[in-house]
């Protein structure tokens, strides 16, 4: 399983990053003034639009499922929940720093964070259903 696992990883990896990091140089939104109103940091929990968290939640599900196969030891719940914390919080400080520098229209997001992480948990969760037992176990 692994011999798939872990090139089935790299792809996702590189998926997400492709949808997250990548600046976005569409025109500046503004308001109806003329004002712009990007964000680049919201530290607002739960100020978020529900398809916007669930998004984030989807995204991350294969984070949970793929990362315990490829990596065996990551296979329980506190460093599957680790292990998502900090990649999420990657993605968030790179986002920041993309939108900083370059004006790139990223917002790092505490809810982006939260939902990531919620993701993958469900993601070990749905592991575990598939396959009953610790991740790395062999029948």
């Amino acid at each position: 399983m692994r011999r798939f696992a872990t090139p089935l990883f790299l792809v996702y990896v590189l998926g997400v990053l492709a949808l997250t990091i990548a600046p976005d140089f569409k025109p500046d939104p503004t308001d109806y003034w003329g004002h712009e109103i990007w964000v680049p940091l919201q530290l607002t929990p739960f100020a978020v639009d529900a398809p916007s968290f669930l998004l984030n939640v989807v995204m991350f599900v294969p984070f949970g499922m793929l990362l315990p196969l490829c990596l065996p030891r990551v296979g329980s719940f506190w460093r599957i929940l680790a292990c998502s914390f900090a990649a999420s919080l990657g993605i968030e400080v790179a986002q920041l720093t993309i939108d900083l520098m370059v004006h790139g229209h990223r917002t790092a997001d505490v809810n982006d964070l939260v939902a990531n992480v919620v993701g993958g948990v469900l993601g070990l969760g749905l592991l575990r259903l598939v396959r009953p037992g610790r991740p790395h176990s062999r029948p």
